[in-house]
């Protein structure tokens, strides 16, 4: 409802009453009413579906297609969301109270439609609506609380006394869980001894601060302090039983019965004057929970209601001729901001707020002017409605948003809200910062103001998918910083909505990942140089083998050459045709050497395997020598093709000697996989870990020296858009409890010294962070382990 117009529908058969409304509504101050009639229920469905937007309905129970409680639950029914002003000639209080369930927000007599009642009437049928759609969104905030509280709580179908609801107080109490207690008979629980009488036996009942016994799991008896009331649930009336453990105030219940039945004398003294002061006009009067006042121009009270006469502990026929400001507010003189002097003075409808000390109450305070025949003021209805729980929930509210927004000021991380058209609606500091502008610079803006294009286009588009599927977004991202600077980041984004759980705009985290990654990238260049380090003796070792059987064969030319010639120098005269019979020559050591044609041709054939034995060492050395240098390359910053065989092939090259002595290796290399684009030298390190610990797993199987070999089988192949690897040892597996650790930081099963943990968190930060990859673990004690890589091709 807006502050100077309020559209109202008049659904009402009788000319005359419905030009009265019409009258009253038109000679009021400052609201404009606009107004719509409808004789028929039919009509006001006719106006409802054309689109108006109507504020309030004023409606009469008898009209000609429609009569009695069936016009409201219809016209209810048909808009859930109008608030309703009924008009009716009945005085009966129970028909109001029927016409309230129905419905309706207000309830009116036709006979006492007076300017300033029927005024105020309309605006608290507003308000009274507008309080149950708040009532609605708090619902999940009371389910929240009755999981909280630590009072037990049941909630029973009065029908078969059936507990359908619960919460963990109560489960606690008992000693049972929830599908145990729900769907039972309340009375196996509490109250045993009335089962079969309870006298709950209409919900009409109800049970305050009642003692019984709750029956625990283990059979014993708890005593409870226990109250019964009625609820609404889905539409249904229900009993709302919650309890209390008074095993620890035992003591205290003398003084509660004491108390108790003082109150119920109370009551029973309060009822007893209510029901002497009643009569035909005062039971409406007195039914509405305000502080009415019927006050003169000289400020003295000619008519209060009951509740007047409660909150001032008197009876209303005392409070007769009394000044209102010296009773409400228990001033000597008339407050600056009184409604009843304002009304006083321009003769129109006035509203103020006050906080009154006397009465511990925050109120609403109206002053509608009542005229006599000639138009001239002569009193105003004066009307007081306590406001204290909206106020007290309007001040915590804004102590909650208060505390929200100083909370996310508080948060180092960049923190925005967008609405639903790509706009910067709020942000805080870090955010500000980052972008080197101050808060209001950035408000109203967009991404395409803030990043280049190529940047500001990606943004737009995770927005985008956002709206689409509603769910939470983490994502890598770059930002251009203020100071012109490139920032890793990863982007943590949600929708938030309103109460209807419509859309409002996008809430974003931007935490800096850019210290990091530089972080990352030092640890992955320090773990390969680790690992050359590690590798280095044995790589000697793999480099001195060949070297050793090159220079024996080196050695054995040398001395074959120096024979063969000495022998041709020895015999110039010989003839090659025929060679002297048992001519022989001395070696360097002293050995003769035939020199008859077949002992040359026996002797080239010992020089040629030990010149090819030379080249095969030769080879041997540059294979290792050029997996060394693909392996320790640093690389480049960005992504590249790499040949994921050749990879692989050069890694079990340089593991060599790490893995001879205990194992085998198989490799199955599809031959037709695709170039991979990714960054080479961590891919190497990754897989060097990877072969690496399945050779260090099969050595904890077979000990040192042992009498057989395990088997490393190494396996590549494409699976649509992703290149597999997968490692596979016959080790002795990986243990379940473990298992989801093993990727941890620092987190080794190998003794202090020879692990740092960093192998496998290294391999997975490589594989899935930077490659955007996959790594799955297959495990069986006994039998091995394989580590499967995918990768994406692009």
């Amino acid at each position: 409802m807006g502050e100077s117009v309020l559209k109202t529908l008049v659904v009402e058969d009788d000319y005359q009453f419905k030009e009265l409304i019409t009258d009253i509504l038109k000679q009021t101050g400052k609201l404009n009413y606009q107004i719509q009639h409808a004789t028929t229920l039919k009509e006001a469905f006719e106006l409802l579906d054309n689109n108006e937007a109507f504020d309030l309905a004023i409606l009469d129970l008898h009209l000609p297609d429609s009569s009695g409680l069936e016009t409201v639950q219809r016209l209810r029914a048909y808009n859930k969301e109008l608030p309703i002003l009924v008009l009716t000639g009945q005085r009966e209080e129970r028909f109001a109270q029927r016409a309230l369930e129905a419905g309706a927000q207000e309830f009116l007599l036709k006979e006492e439609v007076l300017p300033g009642l029927l005024l105020r009437s309309m605006r608290y049928a507003v308000e009274r609506k507008h309080t149950e759609e708040r009532l609605k969104e708090s619902e999940q905030r009371q389910k929240a609380i009755l999981d909280s509280v630590q009072v037990g709580i049941f909630v029973i179908d009065p029908e078969g006394h059936t507990i359908v609801e619960t919460n963990p107080a109560a489960l606690a109490m008992i000693g049972k869980t929830r599908e145990e207690v729900i769907g039972r008979i309340c009375h196996e629980f509490v109250c045993p001894i009335l089962e079969g009488k309870c006298p709950l036996d209409k919900t009409s009942k109800t049970v305050d601060r009642s003692e019984r016994e709750l029956i625990c799991s283990d059979g014993s008896l708890l005593p409870i302090l226990k109250t019964v009331a009625t609820i609404n649930l889905n539409g249904k009336k229900h009993f709302l039983e919650s309890f209390l453990d008074i095993t620890q105030i035992k003591e205290a219940q003398v003084f509660l019965e004491k108390s108790r039945q003082k109150l119920e004398q109370e009551v029973g003294k309060r009822t007893k004057e209510l029901e002497k002061a009643k009569n035909q006009w005062e039971s409406t009067f007195d039914a509405v929970p305000d502080l009415i006042m019927i006050v003169d121009q000289n400020f003295n009270i000619i008519r209060a209601n009951q509740a007047v006469a409660a909150h001032l502990k008197t009876t209303p026929r005392l409070l007769v001729g009394q000044k209102c400001f010296q009773l409400l507010h228990e001033s000597k003189s008339i407050p600056e901001n009184c409604p009843h002097l304002q009304m006083l003075k321009d003769g129109a409808h006035h509203m103020a707020e006050m906080t009154e000390k006397s009465l511990n109450s925050d109120l609403l305070l109206t002053a509608s002017p009542l005229k006599d025949s000639d138009g001239k003021v002569y009193a105003s209805v004066h009307v007081a409605r306590d406001i204290s729980a909206l106020k007290k929930a309007q001040r915590r509210l804004s102590e909650q948003v208060d505390f929200m927004r100083a909370l996310v000021e508080a948060i180092p991380y960049p923190v925005y809200l967008k609405n639903t058209q790509g706009k910067f609606t709020d942000c805080n500091r870090a955010f500000a910062q980052m972008y080197g502008k101050e808060k209001s610079e950035i408000l109203g803006l967009n991404s395409f103001d803030l990043a280049p294009q190529e940047l500001a286009d990606k943004h737009y588009q995770t927005d985008q998918a956002l709206w689409k599927n509603r769910k939470s977004q983490i994502y890598e991202a770059k930002i251009i910083s203020g100071k012109n600077k490139q920032l890793d980041v990863i982007i943590n984004k949600a929708v938030f909505h309103d109460s209807d759980n419509n859309p409002l705009g996008i809430v974003g985290v931007v935490v800096d990942i850019t210290e990091r990654k530089r972080m990352a990238a030092q640890l992955i260049k320090a773990q390969r140089l680790d690992a050359i380090g590690q590798l280095a003796a044995g790589i000697a070792h793999e480099i001195n083998t060949p070297t050793q059987y090159i220079h024996n064969n080196i050695e054995f030319l040398g001395e074959a050459f120096e024979n063969v010639f000495g022998t041709a120098v020895s015999s110039p005269e010989s003839n090659d045709d025929k060679p002297h019979e048992n001519s022989t020559a001395s070696s360097k050591n002293g050995n003769p050497v035939l020199c008859a044609k077949e002992d040359f041709q026996g002797l080239s054939i010992d020089i040629k395997d030990a010149l090819d034995g030379c080249l095969e060492g030769i080879e041997r050395i540059s294979a290792i020598v050029s997996s060394m240098r693909y392996f320790s390359h640093p690389g480049t910053d960005h992504k590249a093709p790499i040949d994921v065989n050749n990879a692989l092939e050069h890694a079990i090259t340089v593991s060599r000697n790490e893995w001879k002595y205990y194992a085998d290796v198989k490799t199955q290399l599809d031959q037709d996989l695709p170039y991979l684009e990714g960054y080479a030298a961590p891919l190497n390190q990754a897989i060097l870990n990877l072969i690496v610990n399945a050779a260090q797993a099969i050595s904890q199987v077979l000990g040192e020296n042992p009498k057989e070999k395990g088997l490393i089988h190494i396996k590549t192949q494409r699976l649509g858009q992703t290149i597999e690897i997968k490692i596979t040892d016959n080790g002795p597996g990986i243990p379940e409890e473990i298992l989801p650790r093993i990727f941890d930081p620092f987190f080794t099963t190998k003794e202090v010294g020879k692990g740092t943990g960093q192998g496998l968190a290294l391999v997975n930060a490589i594989v899935v962070e930077k490659h955007g990859g996959n790594i799955e673990v297959e495990t069986e004690i006994g039998k091995g382990t394989s580590f499967i890589i995918q990768l994406p091709v692009e």
